[in-house]
């Protein structure tokens, strides 16, 4: 888990420079992403499964986050 808090810094950070230029739906839609991710995965999961898995899968949705709004963000908004 620890080097995916890079990539939930990249979105947190994102998301209060977002909020200076009123681009909030980039960020929010990233977040909304990263909940429907770990929501399916725990939803979806049994008594047998491994903790292992399941935090590779939280890690998966957190840099899902930033990646996400890093590249929206790039591609729509602040492309100028």
């Amino acid at each position: 888990m620890g080097p995916t808090y890079a990539f939930f810094s990249l979105g947190l950070g994102l998301y209060f420079a977002s909020q200076g230029l009123n681009t909030l739906i980039y960020p929010v839609a990233g977040a909304a992403l990263r909940l429907a991710i770990v929501t399916a995965v725990f939803w979806f999961s049994t008594d047998e499964t491994s903790p292992h898995i399941l935090l590779w899968c939280v890690a998966a949705a957190v840099v899902c986050y930033g990646g996400v709004t890093a590249v929206a963000l790039a591609l729509g908004p602040w492309k100028k």
